[in-house]
C-alpha cells in the first residue's frame, strides 16, 4: 500500500493505493505508471476524532510558535540579550567575591551590587517564564540537549537566583534567624555555569568564528586531555618517590642530628613543602 495525505477546502482526504505483488499494477507501478486509486475523504470533524490527542497537541504546538513569546525567544537579539546578561552577571559575582574579602571597594559599590544581583535574578527569572511559554514543558524534557540546558537553566535560577537571593532573607526577616550567609552565597557562584551557553552564541556569529573553532577542538580533544593528566599525574608520582628518598630522608636526618635554630628553622620551612607525597607532587 502507498498512503497519501492531503487538506483540500477544510477536508482531510486521504489517497490510498492498493497493489496485488501478482497483478500487472504493481509490475507497472514498479516501472512508474501510477494504478488504482482508492480515495477516502472524511471531515475534519470525523478527522479530529481518528488523531485524538495528536491532533489537538499539533494545533497547540503550532499555536505556541506563532506566538510572540516563541518569536522573541528564538531571536538572534534575545540569545544576545541574556548573553550579555550572563556575562554581567559573572562580572558583578567577582566584584561581590572581591568585596566579601577585603571590603575596599566602598559604600556605593556594595549598593550597585545588591540592586544588580535583584535585577539579574528577575531577569533570568523572567527568562524561564518566557521559555517556557515559548516550548511548554516539553522543552524542558532531559530527553534531548535543548531540553537539559533549558532545566539546568531553570535549577540554577531557581535555586541559586530565587531561593539564595529572595526566599532566604525574607525567612530570615520573617523568622529572626540569621543562617550562615557565606555558604549561600559561595552557591551562587555556580550561575557561571550559565557561560555555556555563549557557545550557541559562538555558533551563530561570523565574528566569533575563531572562538567557536577553538571550543570545539577542545571538545573533540577532551579524550587525549584527560589521558594526558593521567599521564602527567603518574610522572609526577614517580618523581615524588624519588625526592622522598634524595631529598626528605636526609633533611630529616640532618634536623635529627642537631642544628642551630636557624638551620632548624629553614628545614621546617621546607617540610612544609616537601614532607609527604602529596605535598611534594604538588610542589
Amino acid at each position: 500500500q502507498r498512503v497519501t495525505a492531503v487538506v483540500e477546502d477544510g477536508n482531510f482526504a486521504v489517497e490510498v493505493q492498493e497493489y496485488s505483488a501478482e497483478s500487472d499494477d504493481y509490475q507497472d507501478m514498479l516501472k512508474g505508471v501510477k494504478g488504482s486509486k482508492m480515495n477516502v475523504r472524511m471531515s475534519s470533524r470525523s478527522m479530529s476524532s481518528v488523531l485524538g490527542p495528536m491532533s489537538s497537541w499539533s494545533s497547540s504546538e503550532r499555536l505556541r510558535r506563532s506566538s510572540w513569546v516563541h518569536k522573541l525567544v528564538t531571536s538572534w537579539e534575545f540569545e544576545m540579550l541574556t548573553s550579555f546578561f550572563i556575562l554581567a552577571n559573572c562580572a558583578t559575582m567577582g566584584l561581590q567575591a572581591h568585596q566579601d574579602v577585603s571590603g575596599g571597594i566602598g559604600e556605593g559599590w556594595r549598593i550597585f551590587l545588591l540592586v544588580t544581583e535583584h535585577v539579574f535574578t528577575s531577569f533570568f527569572l523572567m527568562e524561564c517564564i518566557f521559555r517556557f511559554k515559548a516550548y511548554g514543558y516539553r522543552g524542558f524534557l532531559p530527553t534531548r540537549a535543548e531540553g537539559r540546558s533549558n532545566l539546568l537553566d531553570a535549577f540554577l535560577v531557581i535555586f541559586t537566583g530565587v531561593i539564595i537571593t529572595w526566599a532566604i532573607p525574607l525567612w530570615t526577616i520573617i523568622s529572626g534567624h540569621t543562617p550562615q550567609s557565606g555558604f549561600f552565597r559561595m552557591l551562587t557562584v555556580f550561575r557561571a555555569i550559565r557561560l555555556a551557553r555563549l557557545v550557541r552564541v559562538f555558533r551563530k556569529i561570523p565574528l566569533f568564528r575563531e572562538a567557536w573553532m577553538l571550543i570545539r577542538g577542545l571538545g573533540d580533544s577532551s579524550r587525549t586531555l584527560f589521558w594526558t593528566v593521567v599521564v602527567i599525574f603518574f610522572v609526577t608520582y614517580g618523581f615524588a618517590i624519588f625526592g622522598i628518598k634524595l631529598l626528605v630522608e636526609p633533611l630529616q636526618a640532618m634536623r635529627a642530628d642537631g642544628l642551630v635554630p636557624e638551620e632548624e628553622k629553614k628545614i621546617d620551612e621546607l617540610m612544609v613543602i616537601l614532607e609527604g607525597m602529596d605535598k611534594l607532587m604538588f610542589t
